[in-house]
């Protein structure tokens, strides 16, 4: 798997991440950068709509239908709630999914 089989097939499954008020994805970490290994798992940041925020059991479930469907641990972090030393770090891998 990379980063385009990554992309697409989050795309496909817009529609219900949507549905989670998830309203931008971005990839970013060792598969934005070309870097995974076997062993590595699929950094996602996400922003959310404020008018409806991802409850903890959204999140779970969400995290829980990617990490099914790419048969892959999923890191799914809110960008609102990052680390800012981090989050000026990590921007510089971040590929825009939608």
């Amino acid at each position: 798997m990379n980063k385009q089989d990554i992309i697409q097939k989050l795309k496909d499954n817009k529609d219900i991440i949507e549905k989670y008020g998830i309203t931008k994805l971005f990839l970013f970490g060792s598969y934005a950068r070309n870097e995974a290994t076997e062993d590595s798992d699929i950094d996602l940041v996400y922003e959310n709509d404020s008018d409806k925020p991802i409850s903890y059991i959204d999140y779970v479930e969400l995290e829980d239908f990617l990490t099914k469907n790419f048969n892959k641990k999923i890191e799914l972090v809110n960008y609102k709630y990052m680390n800012p030393i981090i989050k000026k770090i990590a921007e510089k891998d971040f590929i825009y999914v939608y």
